[in-house]
């Protein structure tokens, strides 16, 4: 998006209409006012768009995101629950989860290890299932994207396989008009591309293996540092690591969050360790270090969907530069700069 580091990264907390400074990963509405949508109340809201590639590719999540049943369903449990608290300027931890004694391990461990709920029965579990299904959305909606911007290049592109694939996959997400509309508007931005100018005129040399690897990491780190969603989270898990009241079991969560990897079982054994993390509080302590386990997962999920979306600006910029296919090396240029600024683009290009 062409938004200010500090005002655009999408869902992972969500997207689309409403995105922080890097790509839609979901954003969730205490961070952005959410926009009106005949389908979804609490789609997320995109600010001032300028670039037609991010333009085009930001309404294509939102047409996916209206047309998917799952979103629709997770939409509307998410506005019950913030109609529900929408007097109260904080609501509590224990209103915010679904806490009962006996139950917040079983619930906590859903959460960590991303078991699709049969219901979603908490605030912390919409909000944890709308970001998710947002971000995945973004991610598939970016590599279709970026399929058809490939195969595009090529004037003959309606007779090559990869566009007929992508097509294909993108009636499946959005409908055939809806796909039919985006193509048009693809190839009428590939029309004002002029190939001769001086941006163009000089191949891009590709990275090696090393420097390809560097990169990715350098503007995966830029894109998590300006993302406000993700750094939305991590202040909130500092705030509550730093209660006198939870201070003690925050420590011990932590603990065993960092531990998980080493937990043999499945969700029993998982219910049992999170569990036992919320016996080190007490009462509504134990609500408090559940929702802080929603808020660790949803951390962790935003960190990988800037992860995906890094990884296929970064194959697409390899791609075009090994190709000479000047639509997608824009694209490519169009992402890197929705994601990190144009001062990332800018020393990826030095670089070459």
């Amino acid at each position: 998006m062409q938004l200010g580091n500090s005002d655009r990264i999408l869902c992972i907390g969500v997207l689309l209409v409403n995105l922080a400074y890097s790509p839609v990963l979901a954003q969730s509405n205490s961070v952005a006012d959410s926009v009106k949508s005949e389908k979804l109340k609490t789609m997320p809201v995109i600010p001032g768009l300028v670039d037609p590639l991010q333009i085009a590719l930001y309404n294509t999540l939102k047409q996916s995101l209206e047309s998917d049943p799952e979103m629709r369903t997770i939409d509307a449990k998410l506005a019950f629950y913030q109609n529900k608290f929408k007097d109260q300027s904080k609501p509590s931890a224990d209103a915010m989860v679904n806490y009962k004694e006996g139950t917040a391990g079983v619930e906590g461990a859903a959460a960590l290890l991303e078991l699709k709920p049969q219901e979603l029965r908490s605030l912390c579990m919409a909000e944890l299932a709308w970001e998710k299904r947002i971000d995945e959305r973004f991610v598939l909606v970016e590599n279709l994207f970026s399929g058809l911007v490939e195969a595009m290049n090529n004037d003959a592109y309606t007779g090559i396989d990869e566009f007929k694939s992508a097509f294909s996959k993108m009636v499946d997400l959005i409908g055939d008009q809806n796909a039919t509309a985006l193509v048009a508007q693809l190839a009428s931005i590939r029309s004002k591309i002029d190939i001769n100018s001086a941006e163009h005129g000089s191949a891009r040399k590709s990275f090696s293996a090393m420097e390809y690897s560097d990169w990715r990491n350098k503007l995966e780190s830029m894109t998590q540092d300006s993302d406000p969603v993700l750094q939305n989270f991590l202040s909130e898990l500092g705030k509550q690591s730093q209660s006198k009241d939870t201070g003690g079991a925050q420590r011990f969560m932590s603990g065993a969050l960092g531990m998980l990897s080493f937990v043999p079982g499945g969700v029993g054994d998982l219910a049992d360790f999170t569990q036992m993390a919320c016996d080190a509080g007490k009462g509504a302590e134990d609500a408090k270090l559940l929702h802080s386990v929603y808020l660790y997962k949803r951390a962790e999920l935003r960190r990988r969907a800037v992860s995906d979306v890094i990884a296929q600006a970064m194959h697409n910029h390899e791609l075009a530069a090994r190709t000479g296919n000047v639509f997608l090396m824009d694209f490519a240029k169009s992402q890197v700069i929705d994601l990190a600024g144009q001062k990332a683009w800018d020393a990826l290009c030095s670089a070459q």
